[in-house]
């Protein structure tokens, strides 16, 4: 499978038992077709993701991760692509983020894993709004947006919200 064009929104939806699959998956697939990759993770801190991907054969020398997962106390380092954010609950201060990583970094694609995490810290219409937020600014930059969702009850009614502004909707375990 091909990863769209530049300035695309594209939304992978995986079951809850297939998705640290469908992450590797995901990342093979963006990292083959991207050089400056920002990859946005809620769930699994920088350290456990870059050894994953690693021990998957996936080039993370293209990855430049901004950890939410990892918590308070953890400081960037000069020498390691990361940034950490404190937790997603401020998600001015992501989007913040996204959008100064996304500039300097001249990032060509956003993976953000994953809209459902985001759900636990946030109502649905406020995850709607910043997943609205986010994206507006994609034709802008050229920027294409990879958005993880695993299936469950919250997140089907947020992808009814959200789909509409994707410009694909895959469900990446039929593939």
């Amino acid at each position: 499978m091909e990863l769209a064009l530049k300035g695309r929104v594209n939304i992978f939806c995986t079951e809850s038992e297939n998705y640290s699959r469908s992450v590797i998956k995901i990342a093979e697939m963006v990292s083959r077709n991207k050089q400056r990759i920002c990859y946005v993770t809620l769930n699994r801190g920088y350290e456990n993701l870059k050894g994953r991907f690693a021990s998957e054969g996936v080039d993370t020398s293209r990855f430049f991760f901004v950890d939410c997962a990892s918590g308070s106390g953890k400081s960037s380092c000069e020498n390691e692509p990361v940034l950490y954010l404190e937790s997603p609950k401020s998600l001015t201060e992501l989007s913040i983020a996204i959008k100064n990583v996304v500039k300097a970094g001249n990032i060509e694609c956003v993976i953000f894993d994953s809209l459902s995490t985001l759900i636990l810290y946030k109502e649905r219409s406020i995850v709607v709004r910043f997943f609205h937020s986010l994206i507006s600014d994609v034709r802008f930059r050229e920027t294409s947006y990879v958005f993880i969702v695993v299936k469950n009850r919250e997140s089907e009614e947020m992808l009814k919200d959200i789909s509409m502004m994707a410009d694909e909707v895959i469900d990446i375990d039929e593939r």
